[in-house]
């Protein structure tokens, strides 16, 4: 049997997801990530307390549309591990797509602070344009534009 060692490097890699800082969407499909999901669950399944596997398989089931599911795993996670950008990011992102958007700036806020990302700075824009707070917009837009001064979409946003 091989043993899956999950390392931050690998997490990208456990669903097909580009690093922090790519907009390329993921390439897997829908059974290479209930086999990744498997793996992940092997893994939990020998140490549970893993924070690295519970981010991982909160964004595989995220991706799987299972966000009640994934909220609790990456909610584990950042217990075991609260100085992890990358499950701030996470969590940021499920909690967006359950409509709970003013908990997730707030997550996403919490990421940020940990580790500045130019992608999660745009993110971060769009959830505060879904509230119809505008003006936050534009100073997320900055932030992407410090980090990033080619970013088009953030150039489109600020205009």
């Amino acid at each position: 049997m091989t043993t899956f060692i999950f390392h931050r490097f690998q997490r990208s890699s456990l669903i097909g997801e580009q690093p922090p800082g790519s907009s390329n969407p993921p390439q897997a499909n829908r059974e290479d990530i209930e086999e990744r999901l498997w793996r992940c669950e092997e893994a939990l399944a020998r140490n549970p307390a893993d924070p690295v596997a519970l981010s991982t398989r909160a964004w595989i089931l995220h991706h799987l549309g299972r966000d009640t599911e994934a909220l609790r795993s990456v909610d584990r996670a950042l217990i075991l591990n609260p100085d992890d950008a990358a499950s701030w990011y996470r969590e940021g992102e499920i909690l967006d797509a359950m409509g709970r958007h003013e908990e997730s700036i707030q997550a996403r806020v919490r990421g940020l602070s940990l580790s500045p990302n130019h992608e999660e700075w745009y993110k971060l824009g769009l959830t505060r344009e879904r509230m119809g707070r505008h003006r936050e917009v534009g100073q997320a837009m900055d932030h992407v534009l410090s980090l990033n001064p080619s970013s088009g979409k953030a150039w489109a946003k600020r205009a």
